[in-house]
């Protein structure tokens, strides 16, 4: 879902939650559900082979959406995309990796490759546990010689070998490491290795947080927002039906008090000005009169992204508004706006469409369904003469997709009324 983070047009953040074992496991589960089946273990490769490229994607230390945009067999030019956590630097390597990965491949031959990450692990930290000292384990040269670094830390190192295809691990009920020609590479000092750790030091802000938050007032926002509350409290809905948060931003960038001021900060129209601007605009004259801030600031505001704009657009639909009061709110072209519908109607799934097709068109698109079938608009537009709007004609073919169990005339007339 990584491609999701963000199209609301609002800051977001995404957060990888990754284990090398975690690959193990569903590769083990593959296989177990192939056998089960009395599958050959072949048909298992596809999934394997997707499962692989996640295990690359989240276990190789390079540009996140590079390797995205690759993936997909787009070109991607810049050097740094400035919001992964490798082009942030939010990872750093560990000092000596190539020296600590021939450490873990040595104790993995030492233990003659018949044990798993957790007893190498039990090794190279010096541990005097029970089944170490058994095995006399303890008496091996690669015993406590990584001592001191965390259990945690030494694990994630021996994934990320596997990651790379430095070691493997193999299956079975009991999973061992195993070293192949690569691991005798790195043992014979033929090639270097590069490991990764998060760095404990406070992560940077992305631009795309510089830039929404660049000229806010941080206090003025959070008043705001405790207004905001209030009111969806008191009127039980929604606090986004209110104003979203980078409408807020706007406000507590611009300080309006004025209609034209209020008129230019996203996400206000007409509308949300006569039913919020008297008590928006108390709260940021008492905050600019108690802080001694001047009002109404002159900013040029930059067109909002489509991204934002959609949002923007479904707020106002949840709360019932017109097509024509969204195209007014946003400066978007009907076509557009009506799209930013569609796209709402499909992922809200509201009840009904009484606010942007009147039910007459409704029963009428929807006895036109029942005569030629909703694969393509251009039948029903014949059907019904050219009188109805694709635009329209969309929506109840969209609003109806997901009331399938209800296919007769007498379920849309019942819908329509």
């Amino acid at each position: 879902e990584t491609g999701r983070a963000g199209r609301d047009g609002l800051p977001s953040e995404c957060v990888l939650f990754y284990s090398g074992a975690d690959v193990m496991r569903w590769q083990s589960l593959f296989e177990r559900s192939a056998a089960q089946a009395g599958l050959a273990p072949e048909t298992t490769q596809p999934q394997l082979a997707l499962l692989h490229e996640m295990q690359r994607f989240s276990g190789v230390p390079a540009c996140r959406h590079r390797a995205l945009v690759e993936y997909f067999g787009q070109t991607y030019e810049q050097e740094n995309c400035g919001a992964c956590d490798v082009c942030l630097d939010e990872v750093e390597g560990y000092a000596d990796a190539t020296a600590t990965a021939q450490k873990i491949l040595s104790c993995v031959a030492r233990v003659n490759q018949r044990f798993g990450a957790g007893h190498v692990g039990d090794v190279l930290l010096g541990s005097n546990a029970e089944r170490v000292l058994k095995l006399r384990h303890h008496e091996l040269s690669t015993h406590g010689l990584l001592k001191g670094t965390a259990k945690k830390a030494l694990t994630n190192m021996i994934y990320q070998l596997i990651d790379q295809r430095l070691l493997e691990r193999s299956d079975g009920e009991y999973p061992v490491l195993k070293l192949n020609a690569a691991s005798l590479e790195v043992m014979r000092g033929q090639r270097t290795v590069r490991l990764m750790q998060p760095k404990s030091a406070p992560l940077k802000k992305t631009r795309f947080d510089e830039e929404s938050w660049e000229g806010v007032d941080r206090e003025l926002f959070e008043s705001l927002r405790t207004l905001r509350r209030e009111i969806a409290k008191e009127r039980g809905v929604p606090a986004y039906v209110i104003f979203n948060d980078a409408t807020l931003r706007d406000m507590a960038r611009v300080r309006p008090t004025s209609k034209e001021s209020f008129l230019a900060v996203r996400g206000v129209g007409e509308k949300k000005l006569a039913d919020l601007g008297a008590v928006f605009g108390t709260r940021i004259v008492e905050y600019c009169r108690e802080h001694k801030l001047a009002c109404d600031v002159s900013e040029s505001k930059p067109r909002a992204t489509p991204a934002a704009a959609k949002f923007e657009a479904f707020e106002l639909f949840a709360a019932g508004r017109p097509v024509e009061e969204v195209m007014a709110s946003l400066g978007r072209a009907r076509s557009t706006t009506l799209g930013y519908l569609a796209e709402f109607v499909e992922a809200h799934k509201p009840e009904r469409l009484d606010a942007w097709v009147a039910p007459e068109t409704y029963r009428a698109v929807a006895q036109a369904i029942d005569e030629v079938g909703s694969a393509y608009l251009k039948p029903i537009f014949e059907q019904l003469g050219g009188a109805v709007p694709y635009g329209d004609i969309r929506l109840v073919t969209t609003h109806l997709a997901y009331h399938r169990s209800e296919t007769n005339s007498e379920s849309y007339e019942r819908r329509a009324n």
